[in-house]
């Protein structure tokens, strides 16, 4: 009766243990919870844009994938981050599992690499594209942003998910129609510029700076009817229409209000720009930078 009592009491033990064991051990899905998602990312390109800038936009060279979770349970192993492969040629891709239960955010970004944009959450080796920062003393580089939303419906059972990415930044280019001597310094002011984003907001944060853009010639420029590119820059920004001051070497100042300065729009500025009296800028903007579709701003006279 003792024995038998004894190996009672180490089964016992035993079973205790293992439930001990089951308890302690991560919950690992099951394979009918979680779904087999395919993500590919293109840069909406359209074949004209880069005409639009003589000296032509550079190519992107990553595209960064953050998922979240709209629960934002950080117990849970679904968010996450990726880096998907392609070129800007054709779509970045990638593959994720992700629950079958859940609503998920889907953050992109694509820039010219690590070198333009930090994107690296501090913390742990994933990417926080809610805070896209410009590196100190580096000047803003073409990059591209979307935000998707992902959800499996088990009627109508989608697992590929194509996201379009539209510019993350606002484009400016100024063209002459007269010409400029080389060394000539032209500075443009009035524009609000940022150096972060914000991809589930879709908004442009961080440290605002009024400063003014200034460019040198290094030879001279001819000047066409149609305008000839003197410089082109890119700029982090809050959509505005503010008032632009153009200067170039020691000549009047040139004003131009209402110019419309705004995400994933190409401005461009063509006339006289050497401040003489009775100069005059005609605007353009471009929606998604794109060429075939100008939005004309109404003529002003410039003052100065």
């Amino acid at each position: 009766m003792k024995r038998l009592n004894h190996f009672l009491m180490l089964g016992a033990v035993a079973a205790l243990a293992s439930c001990s064991d089951n308890d302690a051990a991560p919950n690992v899905p099951s394979a009918e919870e979680l779904v087999t998602v395919t993500i590919s990312a293109d840069l909406n390109l359209d074949t004209q844009s880069r005409a639009t800038n003589d000296k032509g936009d550079e190519k992107v060279t990553r595209c960064l994938l953050q998922i979240v979770d709209q629960e934002t349970d950080p117990t849970k192993q679904d968010n996450m981050s990726l880096v998907l492969t392609g070129d800007p040629d054709g779509p970045f891709t990638g593959e994720v599992r992700l629950y079958k239960n859940k609503t998920y955010d889907l953050l992109f970004w694509a820039d010219c690499g690590a070198e333009s944009y930090e994107a690296t959450n501090s913390a742990a080796d994933t990417h926080n594209l809610t805070a896209v920062t410009l590196p100190s003393n580096k000047e803003v580089s073409i990059a591209y942003a979307k935000k998707q939303t992902y959800a499996y419906d088990a009627a109508n059972p989608e697992t590929a998910i194509a996201a379009e990415l539209n510019h993350a930044v606002a484009k400016v280019t100024l063209k002459t129609t007269v010409d400029l001597p080389a060394n000539s310094v032209l500075t443009m002011s009035g524009m609000t510029r940022y150096s972060q984003y914000n991809v589930s907001g879709a908004t442009s944060l961080g440290t605002a700076s009024t400063d003014a853009f200034e460019f040198t010639t290094e030879e001279a420029v001819t000047g066409t009817q149609d305008g000839t590119e003197v410089f082109t820059f890119y700029a982090l920004v809050i959509d505005a229409t503010p008032t632009i001051t153009l200067k170039c070497n020691q000549g009047d100042e040139i004003e131009v209000s209402n110019v419309p300065i705004k995400t994933d729009y190409h401005t461009i500025l063509v006339g006289d720009v050497t401040g003489k009296v009775d100069a005059t800028l005609n605007v353009t903007t471009n929606v998604n930078w794109n060429s075939n579709t100008p939005q004309e701003t109404p003529v002003q006279q410039a003052t100065n």
